[in-house]
């Protein structure tokens, strides 16, 4: 394969598609089977296009290809795959990446937590992600789990939701976006209905940038609940629960209780894993605040946990 164009970032599954179906037709080009694919189905399906991407050492990661951890077929060959952003992975072994090009770009192979890996945030009217981190980039230590900078071409600023007075970095606010990427309009409406004078897209999503242009999504406007007089983001924590052991799929909601507002969960575990209602606020409150914990936690299946057809709570 001849080298990337950018060599800032890796290609995406259509780029790599696309290079693979030149070099090797399209009866070779690589797919998923479901949500894994392992080494020897991949092996299998286009023998040329599996050398090729062991040769340059990356390979997708969280949806499509390759998950973290790799499948016994990679441990049998001594591979490791090495997580590199949110939708990336590269092969390594005895400590170095394959691909020369991988080894000069990040060095040597580290595994980081998942907290430091960037996820792109972005909406429909932005078709797609407006903000991600460079290839290599990691989160700092204190900013876990943040969506990253805008993507260059796209702006962002937090203004005040009610007065749209713009906000300081470290305000929390409603995000405003505006760029290549943006929609041109809603069907129906005059363009000074969507979009302000300069341009940019009231999102209605609750969020913070930081001093150097990272952005914190804390909550849809109108989805905050205020607990003993602060505000808690729901998806905060509902991102706390499921980063824990075990938990796959997590829901939280303020009810009433003796005239304030209590934060109530339920979570669906793991296949195998015993739900200890005990041991989850435990490990809840050494990474949230203790008003951010919820009052009541309860294990449901999935059977019995209100999901709306597209896997909302």
């Amino acid at each position: 394969m001849a080298d990337y164009p950018d060599p800032g970032f890796l290609p995406t599954v259509p780029v790599l598609t696309r290079r693979f179906s030149a070099e090797f037709g399209e009866a070779e080009a690589i797919v998923g089977n479901g949500s894994r694919i392992t080494f020897a189905g991949l092996a299998a399906q286009s023998a040329a296009a599996a050398k090729s991407l062991i040769g340059v050492g990356a390979c997708k990661g969280a949806r499509v290809g390759i998950l973290v951890p790799p499948g016994p077929e990679f441990r049998q060959a001594g591979l490791d795959v090495v997580r590199l952003n949110v939708d990336s992975a590269g092969l390594s072994r005895d400590g170095r990446f394959l691909g020369s090009r991988l080894h000069e770009l990040v060095g040597r192979p580290v595994h980081y937590p998942a907290a430091r890996i960037a996820h792109g945030f972005g909406m429909t009217e932005t078709l797609g992600a407006h903000t991600s981190l460079k290839f290599g980039e990691l989160l700092p230590g204190d900013r876990p789990r943040w969506q990253g900078r805008p993507v260059p071409g796209v702006e962002a600023q937090i203004v005040d939701p009610v007065s749209g007075r713009p906000l300081a970095p470290g305000e929390l606010g409603e995000l405003r976006i505006r760029g290549y990427c943006l929609m041109l309009g809603f069907d129906g409406r005059e363009r000074h209905e969507t979009f302000d004078a300069d341009g940019f897209y009231s999102t209605g999503d609750l969020c913070i940038l930081d001093e150097q242009g990272r952005l914190k999504f804390e909550s849809r406007i109108g989805e905050m609940i205020k607990i003993h007089g602060a505000n808690v983001a729901p998806l905060e924590v509902e991102q706390a629960l499921t980063g824990l052991a075990g938990i796959e799929k997590a829901a939280v909601v303020g009810i009433l209780g003796h005239d304030v507002d209590l934060l109530v969960a339920a979570v669906v575990m793991a296949r195998g894993r015993v739900f200890d209602e005990a041991v989850v606020r435990a490990n809840l409150k050494t990474t949230l605040s203790s008003f951010k914990v919820p009052r009541r936690i309860i294990g449901l299946d999935w059977a019995t946990m209100p999901l709306s057809g597209s896997g909302g709570v």
